[in-house]
């Protein structure tokens, strides 16, 4: 039985009771999504084509039963998805649990293409020696550049220092490095070289925050029914909570079925909505969005309390499917 032939002989629903022992948490939604895209992939033959499925070892870091399948991390999806299992004589394990067990493997690096190249993307930035605060520049300048084209401009630090939880923010960095200050004078460096990374910090946690909103300014670009002035209110928020689902119903006429079920079945909104909310969808022209399909965005603003705007643009690449980039945010 290779890893494909298992996940068509298991169904979700029967996985789910597994998520939180091999997870940690009940990341429901995010293996729903990475179950069904794996589905949908077909299998290649790589170097390796088997992968043995064994039970772990019992540690104060994981003092549960569990299962082992190696190798399936790092591998690419497909060749993964083409490995005949070979389980040990002494697994008793269910199907459902080795199938969690395979999917807690391959989600290593991320559950989507698009989380998967991101954190690719990464690697490539370290493997040229760069920082986690110059490839979070690097990427926040990309953002930056997109709403400078769009005719708009990225508030300045100076006002974001004006935005409670970001000054916030700011002061317990500092308040932390002061408690550090006396180590670093022993070791000869100077007050001046405080002061400067403190000004490290401030451009640091700016960036961030315009790299947390750039999933939902991008896409908010992308629409006909935007306006430039629409992203201030994303910048300048005190609280930001983003998500970014595409559809995997591979057939226009599912989609809004297979959305509403990731959403109220599976907790697609996993932690508690703040006050606002901007949603955007996208679609192909192929298969555009049509008037049912609010349903899906009533679903999703039904729980905020306060302001909603949605938008609407036209991604070729998404075929059949359509992708839902939704923030909440106060």
């Amino acid at each position: 039985m290779t890893y494909k032939e298992l996940l068509h002989q298991v169904s979700f629903d029967e996985i789910v009771p597994f998520i939180k022992r091999y997870h940690g948490w009940n990341a429901l939604a995010l293996y729903k999504i990475h179950y069904d895209y794996l589905r949908h992939l077909t299998p290649e033959l790589g170097e390796r084509t088997t992968a043995v499925v064994s039970n772990g070892e019992l540690d104060e870091s994981w003092p549960e039963p569990h299962l082992n399948a190696h190798p399936l991390e790092g591998d690419y999806w497909e060749h993964s998805l083409a490995k005949e299992l070979i389980i040990e004589p002494d697994v008793k394990a269910s199907l459902a649990e080795i199938a969690m067990c395979c999917l807690w493997h391959t989600s290593f690096w991320g559950f989507t293409e698009e989380q998967r190249d991101e954190r690719f993307e990464k690697l490539d930035y370290y493997a040229e020696d760069m920082l986690d605060h110059d490839i979070t520049r690097l990427r926040a300048m990309k953002v930056i550049r997109a709403v400078e084209s769009a005719g708009g401009k990225v508030p300045s630090i100076k006002k974001y220092l004006k935005v409670r939880a970001f000054h916030n923010t700011i002061r317990s960095k500092c308040k932390e490095l002061k408690s550090h200050r006396k180590p670093f004078a022993k070791a000869g460096i100077r007050r001046s070289s405080m002061r400067s990374y403190a000004r490290h910090i401030i451009r640091k946690e700016y960036y961030n925050r315009i790299w947390v909103a750039s999933e939902v300014v991008r896409a908010i670009l992308k629409s006909p029914m935007a306006q430039v002035e629409d992203l201030k209110p994303l910048f300048l928020c005190e609280h930001m909570q983003s998500y970014e689902h595409k559809t995997l119903a591979y057939d226009s006429q599912k989609r809004v079925a297979w959305m509403k079920e990731l959403i109220e079945k599976y907790e697609a909104y996993n932690m508690p909505p703040l006050k606002n909310c901007v949603v955007c969808i996208g679609t192909s022209s192929a298969h555009p969005f049509r008037v049912e399909e609010a349903s899906i965005i009533e679903c999703i603003v039904s729980r905020c309390s306060g302001s909603n705007l949605f938008y609407i643009y036209t991604d070729e690449d998404l075929a059949q499917d359509m992708k839902v980039t939704t923030v909440f945010y106060e």
